[in-house]
C-alpha cells in the first residue's frame, strides 16, 4: 500500500510504501504524521491540512486513544499549534 502527501507551501510530493499489512486508516494517519514533519519549523504561519478520511480525523480529535502512531501525531499536531494557526478538516487537495 502507498500514500502521498503533497504540501502547496513547500511544492512537496511525497509517496510513502506503507508495506502489506497498513490499514487505510493507518495510511491516512501516516500522511497527516508526514506533513506535520515538513512543517514543524514554521512559526507564526497559518496551516490548513486537508484529509479525506474522517476516521483519521475524529482519532486525532478524541480525549483517548490506543494507538501510539495516532498518540504520536497528536503530539505532533499540539506541538505544530504552539506557534502556528492550524486547521484540520476533511478535504480533498485538487489543482
Amino acid at each position: 500500500m502507498y500514500r502521498s502527501v503533497f504540501i502547496e507551501s513547500h511544492n512537496i510530493k511525497r509517496v510513502v510504501p506503507l508495506g502489506h499489512y497498513a490499514t487505510v486508516f493507518r495510511a491516512e494517519v501516516y500522511a497527516i504524521r508526514i506533513c506535520i514533519s515538513y512543517l514543524c519549523d514554521k512559526v507564526g504561519s497559518s496551516i490548513a491540512i486537508c484529509s479525506d478520511s474522517q476516521a483519521a480525523l475524529k482519532a486525532l480529535a478524541a480525549a483517548k486513544t490506543t494507538s501510539q502512531l495516532v498518540l504520536e501525531t497528536m503530539k505532533a499536531l499540539t506541538e505544530l499549534s504552539i506557534h502556528n494557526c492550524v486547521i484540520i478538516t476533511v478535504g480533498t487537495w485538487s489543482q
